[in-house]
């Protein structure tokens, strides 16, 4: 079995999830994407300086996805700027884990 880490971008308030695909090992998608956080996050919150200050729009939250199996647990990482608890009231990035199990085939 393999899965690859993403973010999702499909939601209309432009908020980002991360989600998980799982995949047979000749790459057959098992069931469909799975969401990983219970909340959207979104990019634009105190984000790291732009490369070109002429478009502010131009931001990088960063792509630091991480994804390895531990027996029938897959472990996520990947960063977020969500403030669920008042611990991050700045929405600096800060790095997530999860953990979800595979789909049955």
């Amino acid at each position: 079995m393999r899965s690859i880490n993403s973010v999702d971008i499909r939601n209309p308030v432009d908020k980002r999830f991360d989600s998980v695909q799982f995949y047979t090992l000749d790459l057959n998608p098992i069931g469909h994407n799975i969401r990983l956080t219970e909340d959207g996050w979104d990019p634009q919150l105190n984000s790291p300086d732009h490369s070109c200050s002429c478009n502010p729009m131009d931001t990088f939250i960063g792509d630091y996805f991480g994804n390895d199996f531990a027996g029938v647990i897959d472990y996520s990482t990947f960063v977020s700027t969500y403030d669920n608890d008042g611990s991050n009231p700045h929405h600096y990035q800060q790095q997530v884990v999860a953990r979800v199990s595979p789909p049955k085939r």
